[in-house]
């Protein structure tokens, strides 16, 4: 890979990638990806999209203006909900090999089990009384137990056999 250096108007140092392109710094890179920097970071530490160049004295990124488009796409990819190492498993395979065809699938069938469960949750959800705050439907076994038991020991605190107990101890209350 050839590099060449020329001098900006102000003095500054640019650095070009032959007559192919230019290099883009981690800024306008992220910027031109549409993603924050730290989100560059990220995907240069997880090796997604490696730097094209670092700079050994600043330690500065360099990106070419072709891998935005591939940043783009794992983000595009990532959002359907591909995982870094399935990613890692993407970037590796060619286009339309079986690879990138068993992923799309396993991703597919994870989606619809995900869409079946989002809809028994909105099945719940419908279920649920509107003016009631703590429905019964979302306590637990031992809250509707709890309830039971606490109406079933004020009821029993209200009959007149109950009161002539000893009051020093709490009336044992069964649930049946």
């Amino acid at each position: 890979m050839q590099l060449d250096f020329e001098l900006c108007p102000r003095g500054r140092l640019k650095m070009g990638l032959g007559s192919t392109g230019r290099w883009l710094r981690i800024g306008e890179f992220a910027r031109l990806a549409g993603v924050s920097v730290k989100t560059v970071r990220y995907y240069a530490n997880t090796d997604l999209v490696v730097p094209a160049y670092i700079d050994p004295s600043t330690s500065y990124r360099f990106y070419r203006a072709d891998q935005v488009h591939m940043l783009k796409r794992i983000r595009r990819l990532r959002r359907l909900g591909l995982g870094i190492a399935e990613l890692r498993s993407w970037l590796a395979s060619s286009d339309g090999s079986v690879e990138r065809i068993c992923l799309l699938e396993s991703l597919k069938r994870r989606v619809q089990l995900q869409m079946a469960a989002d809809v028994e949750r909105l099945r719940t959800l419908q279920l649920l009384p509107r003016n009631d705050p703590y429905p019964r439907l979302l306590r637990t076994p031992f809250e509707t137990a709890d309830s039971a038991l606490h109406t079933r020991y004020i009821e029993c605190l209200s009959q007149p056999s109950c009161r002539s107990r000893n009051t020093a101890r709490a009336p044992i209350v069964h649930l049946s």
